[in-house]
């Protein structure tokens, strides 16, 4: 490798400078190894030292020669990709939109995903229309979320391509990011005397829905009763023969707005269920307690069994708490005194 006398009779050896590549090659008797190496601004004569840990590579007998071929060397790395919201990197789109001057990226989120922890990347190109210029967005999300909230279908973040990223009209606009379209989930049954296939009504899909968080809902009371001391039995088998009376269920017979709700004394399945809009503080998650603005300590309180797929779809990212809630109570639990405590189905939360 190079070396170079300057005053002083000192010893330097010329920098590897840029940010792309240089290309090395060493030889040893037939033996050639050729190696990219990037840019990173280290001398040369630091590198030869580092070189020698590819000995074992080589014959023995020490490398005859080593050549620093100057300039640029072509090499695309593969970019690190952001598939959901625990992982940096460039991210995997679930959907994108323009509207004027507004971009609009839908990416994945537990709740802390938001402008300061995404970077946009902007690179002027070579444009392919006379009078316009061209620019490549790249998003790269720098801070990974960790929160926990339940949004399945992710959340949208709008960017104004002139003011925020100061994108000079007129001009044209790339996205390099991998997109993966965001394709709602359709339920479909087949009707074996006519061999087509039928797709569900959303109302059949809802009372599907509610079948199965009611389900959930009794499986869990079961677990309770059994694990007190003694276990309470009869109970147990009264909520069994419900479990199976809901098994048997057709989705098309499940009497969502037929007749007034009629909720047991004590406790047990709420059918038709009872519809409510409620105000709360978080997003629901599924197994744990819905946050209600007005709750004491003596509730009401809601035990989510259940949230539609698409419940927070219509959120916007940048207004926060409180929300509004659409609510169905399915299960009402056993409880002190008139406290109201209850198993419900979260089917769309907007914002205020």
């Amino acid at each position: 490798l190079t070396k170079k006398k300057q005053d002083k009779n000192q010893l330097s050896s010329p920098m590897i400078k840029g940010n792309g590549y240089s290309k090395i090659i060493l030889k040893e008797g037939k033996k050639v190894i050729s190696l990219k190496v990037r840019k990173i601004g280290i001398p040369l004569c630091l590198l030869a030292l580092m070189l020698i840990s590819l000995r074992p590579a080589l014959p023995s007998g020490g490398i005859e020669w080593g050549v620093v071929i100057k300039g640029e060397v072509e090499f695309k790395e593969r970019p690190k990709i952001s598939q959901n919201q625990w992982e940096t990197g460039l991210i995997l789109l679930k959907g994108i939109k323009v509207e004027g001057p507004y971009l609009t990226i839908r990416v994945d989120s537990g709740g802390c995903t938001d402008k300061k922890t995404i970077e946009v990347k902007v690179k002027r190109e070579k444009s392919l229309i006379e009078g316009y210029r061209h620019y490549s967005l790249s998003f790269i999300r720098k801070i990974p979320d960790r929160c926990k909230a339940f949004f399945p279908e992710g959340i949208e973040v709008t960017y104004d391509l002139v003011k925020e990223l100061k994108l000079k009209p007129p001009f044209t606009v790339s996205v390099k990011n991998p997109l993966s379209p965001l394709i709602p989930e359709k339920y479909f049954e087949i009707k074996p005397s006519e061999s087509k296939i039928e797709e569900i009504s959303e109302e059949v899909s809802l009372k599907k829905e509610l079948i199965e968080a009611t389900k959930r809902a009794i499986q869990s009371e079961i677990k309770r009763y059994e694990s007190r001391i003694p276990p309470e039995k009869e109970k147990v088998e009264i909520l069994k023969r419900e479990l199976e009376r809901l098994n048997n269920m057709k989705p098309e017979k499940y009497p969502l707005k037929d007749g007034k709700p009629n909720p047991p004394l004590k406790f047990g399945v709420v059918i038709p269920p009872i519809i409510k809009e409620v105000e709360i503080k978080s997003l629901p998650q599924t197994g744990k307690l819905l946050e209600l603005t007005r709750q004491s300590k003596s509730g009401p309180f809601f035990h989510v069994a259940g949230i539609a797929k698409d419940a927070t779809l219509n959120l916007k990212p940048d207004i926060g708490p409180p929300f509004k809630a659409k609510i169905y109570l399915i299960y009402k639990r056993e409880y002190f005194g008139m406290i109201q405590d209850c198993y419900v189905y979260v089917e769309k939360v907007e914002n205020m």
